[in-house]
């Protein structure tokens, strides 16, 4: 019988297979036109369903003076010493691009020494990719923004769509069994099941929280998690196998 254990792990250990950590990065889900559900929208940001860049909706951010700054934010889980493939696509609405209309990318936490700034701008009104690298020097929540800036005060218009961040060092690994495995409910005050492992031998699942605070040993029943007895949050589950692991979230109610 297989049976998985559910054990305590400093969140810097954890080796992670490729997967976007920004919540609704495609900027698909929306509660209403100005609204991004997950994200936090300052100023002038609304949603765009005719032109994106991939799926049914972008973010469309308009800037008219410098004051005014249109910014989207979203917390992202990261962890200490990865080295992080960030990207996001961009598309100018106008044709007054220049060094004057940037897009600028942040990513910070209060207390870290690193943080990654940079400024993007268009040299056509194409669909284009921006890239950066970064590593975090602690693991936890880091607040990812996109903004526009004006420098000549004169206005623009910006479309932002597929915010990505993962993991750099495991971009090679693709196990299809694993990334099959499925966890249900997400949003739980007991007990989670995990679906679709039945092919995968000597499974072992880990749970952390946002801050890499360490979680005392919960015992499971087979393809289950108990998560009654921990408090009311956002958890972090890694399923490992001798392939690589993949990591899901909880929510403890």
């Amino acid at each position: 019988m297989k049976k998985i254990l559910l054990t305590l792990l400093a969140f810097q250990s954890l080796t992670l297979v490729a997967q976007n950590v920004v919540t609704n990065g495609n900027i698909e889900s929306w509660t209403n036109a100005t609204t991004l559900d997950n994200w936090t929208s300052n100023n002038d940001v609304s949603q765009n369903t005719v032109d994106t860049a991939e799926g049914l909706s972008s973010a469309a951010l308009t800037i008219t003076n410098n004051v005014l700054e249109p910014e989207i934010v979203t917390s992202i889980p990261l962890v200490a010493g990865l080295e992080y493939r960030v990207s996001f696509r961009y598309k100018y609405l106008d044709i007054n691009y220049s060094q004057d209309h940037p897009i600028l990318l942040k990513i910070v936490r209060n207390g870290s020494a690193t943080t990654l700034a940079s400024s993007t701008v268009a040299t056509n009104n194409l669909w284009t990719e921006s890239v950066s690298a970064f590593t975090p020097d602690q693991t936890g929540d880091y607040n990812l923004s996109l903004s526009l800036a004006t420098l000549d005060n004169n206005s623009f218009r910006v479309l932002i769509d597929d915010v990505v961040a993962e993991d750099n060092t495991t971009l090679g690994i693709n196990d299809a069994a694993l990334n099959s495995i499925n966890m249900y409910p997400t949003f739980t005050n007991g007990l989670v099941t995990l679906g679709n492992t039945e092919t995968i031998d000597n499974l072992k699942t880990t749970v952390f929280n946002t801050n890499g605070a360490q979680l005392r040993t919960v015992t499971l029943n087979e393809n289950q998690l108990d998560f009654s007895n921990l408090s009311s949050g956002l958890y972090f589950v890694r399923i490992e196998s001798a392939k690589g692991s993949i990591t899901r979230k909880v929510i403890r109610k």
